[in-house]
């Protein structure tokens, strides 16, 4: 029996960095969308411009202006209007927040422990669960 494709969107929170030369850090993190669209939302940009910064990782800031432009044109940006206070960690909220306000159907993380299972119908998944589920996903262009 042939596996269906599901669809929708996602708010991605993601994986540690790539120390190998690999793909990059930003390109797994932020890269893939399902159905055309990732949602984000200022609190959300500010989180991930801000884990780019860090020293450890050593990208270049032209190279933070290009991803961070390249997340910003191809995703869906929301404005939460209501608090959320499900996560374990406070800081992650925002995503919570995020993906309420986008209808996103799967809020992608490395680390499933801080959210609840589910959040106002968004399934809180790994990325190796989220691509497990078959979910259509594509690369984004012109990051």
């Amino acid at each position: 029996m042939p596996r269906s494709r599901r669809r929708g969107r996602i708010v991605g929170r993601g994986s540690r960095p790539d120390d190998s030369g690999g793909v990059g850090y930003e390109h797994r993190r932020f890269g893939y969308v399902a159905d055309g669209w990732a949602a984000v939302s200022e609190p959300v940009l500010a989180e991930y411009e801000e884990v780019l910064r860090r020293p450890r990782f050593g990208i270049t800031d032209e190279r933070i202006a290009e991803v961070m432009g390249g997340i910003r044109a191809s995703s869906l940006l929301v404005q939460p209007t209501v608090a959320v206070t499900a996560a374990r960690d406070p800081d992650d909220n925002i995503f919570l927040e995020c993906a309420q306000t986008a209808e996103a159907r799967y809020l992608i993380t490395g680390n499933t422990a801080d959210y609840p299972d589910t959040w106002a119908g968004t399934r809180v998944l790994t990325v190796r669960l989220f691509f497990e589920l078959g979910v259509d996903f594509r690369p984004v262009k012109g990051i």
